[in-house]
């Protein structure tokens, strides 16, 4: 049994990354079609080329030191030791920005050899000025796992949610009216990190009323080090992971293949939105409980509940209608990737039904364990992709990224269990799990009849979530801390909708 009053923070919290969550995916969806409409597929795929080399060069550089914040701090904080969290979050800063420069340098050095690497001359200019994102971006990420370890998540959602990402469409449109063309993209990703940066600096000292006040005692930095040197070495084979996709189609096949596998691939992993939404506030709550294996389990049962009903409603209108989606959305042109949609959300929904198995591994202190994951998702990625790519296309590099991500998420709930014996599923997450099937079957007749692409494209996302709902309440699969979330959400709203719903 969970405690009301962590089913309370984890709700609390939850949606209100869950809220920035959909913001930040709509105004990402806006930005795709803006951009593919306005530079095509051809311009817009030479961009998210130069986008991933940089991302790539970030990842290798930087460290990933920014994780040890959200393990560290709640732990200083836990103790009134406010000194030790300003400490370690300085710290961090300044290792994190020190690795982004360097980053930059290389790619400033090396452009030209990339751009002849790929093929494609236009890179070079793209990367000299791309590589200005790399410390801006390291600075921000130490502020938004900041405000996660203190528990303000408004203050991160405000920011990476929702500031950055409408101010990149706004900064773009803005551009491409002025006719910088590709370079529109370019200084709207470079200038919205620079604001999220300046509003972040503002809030942390203004708002933060600690950080300003006390002195830095910094940690030793050996135990930093010992706590981020696995996670950092996972941190770069996880950053490979999210670019090596479009590394790989860049590589054997045209720009404009990357741009359909792009807006496909935005698509197919919508249906992880409730995941993040969850994720980042999870690590600080079980690093705050360590030794607490009761609590342990019941918030990680909890989470992945949460995770699951959410997920569910999404994956099914995603999965019954790619082609009417990508159509409608972007162009004729990109509905060439509706099966890629398919299997990555097919990758991606084991990875949600899994739940935040990573964090719990890295909110134990397994960050070995972390990083063996993340390589083996690389491996089985790399090795699937160079072997499929050729053959299948972006079809092939669908196929390696969800069987990857699929492993990986299978094995570190398997490895939770191993090491702690703990899992998050009991009789009522297999009532989910089969609720979900019942659901897909109950749409895919109203799909293939429909005489209307729009009507499906207007219903599915409309009443996916209700029948889903009904089913599990049909079936009992709602449990007592879903009706305490029903009241805390009916209290809010003045309703007694949710409450009605869950009741038995």
């Amino acid at each position: 049994m969970t405690d009301n009053n962590t089913v309370e923070e984890l709700a609390t919290q939850s949606s209100i990354t869950l809220f920035g969550n959909i913001i930040r995916t709509l105004a990402g969806f806006l930005l795709v079609i803006a951009a593919t409409r306005t530079l095509g597929s051809e311009l817009y795929g030479i961009f998210t080329l130069a986008l991933s080399i940089t991302y790539v060069l970030l990842g290798l550089t930087n460290l990933k030191v920014h994780k040890a914040i959200d393990y560290f701090v709640p732990q200083h904080l836990a103790e009134d030791s406010y000194g030790e969290a300003k400490g370690t979050i300085v710290s961090v800063l300044l290792l994190a920005v020190t690795g982004a420069v360097v980053g930059a340098l290389i790619i400033a050095l090396f452009s030209s050899h990339l751009a002849e690497f790929f093929d494609e001359p236009r890179l070079a200019t793209l990367l000299l000025v791309l590589c200005l994102l790399l410390p801006l971006r390291s600075i921000s990420r130490v502020f938004f796992v900041s405000f996660t370890a203190i528990k303000r998540m408004d203050y991160r959602v405000a920011i990476e949610y929702i500031l950055l990402p409408l101010s990149k469409i706004g900064i773009f449109m803005v551009l491409i009216f002025m006719g910088f063309e590709i370079f529109s993209l370019v200084f709207g990703y470079i200038l919205a990190t620079a604001l999220g940066v300046s509003v972040s600096i503002v809030l942390i000292y203004r708002r933060i009323p600690w950080f300003s006040q006390v002195t830095a005692q910094y940690p030793v930095k050996r135990t930093l080090i010992s706590y981020s040197a696995p996670l950092a070495l996972a941190g770069i084979v996880t950053t490979m992971l999210g670019q090596i996709d479009y590394l790989l189609i860049g590589y054997f096949l045209e720009s404009d293949s990357v741009a359909v596998y792009r807006v496909a691939y935005e698509l197919g992993t919508g249906l992880i939105i409730v995941l993040t939404a969850v994720t980042p506030i999870f690590k600080p709550m079980i690093a705050e409980v360590i030794g607490d294996s009761q609590q342990i389990v019941s918030r990680y049962r909890l989470a992945t509940r949460w995770i699951t009903i959410l997920t569910f409603p999404v994956f099914a209108t995603l999965v019954l209608a790619p082609k009417v989606y990508l159509e409608l959305l972007f162009t004729t042109e990109f509905a060439v990737g509706w099966p890629v949609v398919i299997i990555l959300a097919v990758g991606y929904l084991i990875n949600a039904v899994s739940g935040p198995e990573g964090m719990i591994l890295e909110g134990l202190g397994y960050t070995r364990i972390t990083f063996l994951n993340s390589v083996l998702m690389l491996v089985v990625n790399v090795g699937l992709g160079i072997l499929l790519i050729p053959r299948f296309g972006i079809v092939g590099a669908a196929i390696a990224t969800a069987a990857s991500v699929g492993l990986s998420a299978s094995a570190g709930v398997a490895e939770v269990w191993y090491f702690e014996g703990l899992h998050p599923y009991n009789l009522s997450s297999i009532k989910l799990i089969l609720c979900g099937g019942f659901l897909y079957l109950i749409f895919l007749p109203l799909v293939r009849l429909s005489p209307s692409d729009l009507f499906v494209a207007i219903i599915l996302p409309v009443l996916t979530p209700i029948i889903y709902l009904i089913l599990i309440r049909l079936a009992g699969g709602f449990v007592s801390e879903d009706r305490h979330v029903a009241e805390i959400l009916d209290q809010k709203l003045g309703l007694n909708l949710f409450g009605w719903i869950v009741s038995p």
